[in-house]
């Protein structure tokens, strides 16, 4: 018998951070680049639209390559890593 996991997280509304369609909850995200990798490896995430990856690699010190085709998706990508790089230098 096939067994499955789920992660059940709520919609982008209860949580967005920004105007991307498709963001991701950042405890979502942290949860799998922390169980993959460790501190200081690299994490390629080849859509990287609002920057979650990004966010969760600086919160567990790791070093990450993000692409994204959509400029309007990269600048707010930086805008939103470089706000909790900020915050994670005043802790």
């Amino acid at each position: 018998k096939d067994m499955f996991n789920y992660m059940i997280t709520p919609n982008k509304s209860s949580y967005g951070e920004t105007s991307h369609p498709t963001e991701k909850p950042v405890i979502l995200i942290k949860k799998f680049v922390d169980v993959n990798t460790n501190k200081e490896e690299i994490v390629l995430d080849p859509f990287f639209g609002s920057g979650t990856t990004g966010v969760a690699c600086v919160l567990l010190d790791r070093r990450f390559i993000g692409i994204e085709m959509n400029p309007e998706y990269v600048k707010m990508a930086e805008n939103r890593i470089k706000s909790f790089q900020n915050q994670t230098k005043l802790t």
